[in-house]
């Protein structure tokens, strides 16, 4: 696999940073048009809008978060010495049956 960052392998368009920018102001007016009857769902309307927005403004992906992290903690495990490469086993030991 590349061993490329991640903010390299997910890098948001002009024209998709403006579409989340859209998607923000959605989502946030929703919020706000919900907060008299249900406060709840316009405060996870309202976080989930400030993270659109934090996609808009940065230009990355929120998948680019995840694999950062995913692979922020393979680098940790690989790092303790472990070998990550497959271990085969023999036919005898991989028949379900006996």
């Amino acid at each position: 696999m590349s061993e490329r960052p991640a903010a390299v392998v997910c890098r948001a368009t002009t024209a998709e940073r403006l579409a989340y920018v859209g998607a923000a102001v959605f989502v946030g007016a929703f919020g706000a048009s919900m907060l008299p009857s249900s406060p709840a769902i316009a405060v996870v309307a309202g976080l989930i809008a400030v993270g659109v927005a934090a996609m808009a403004a940065t230009g990355r992906c929120a998948a680019s978060w995840i694999r950062t992290s995913a692979r922020s903690s393979s680098r940790a495990e690989s790092s303790t010495g472990q070998d990550d490469r497959p271990v085969r086993v023999p036919e005898k030991e991989r028949d379900i049956d006996g």
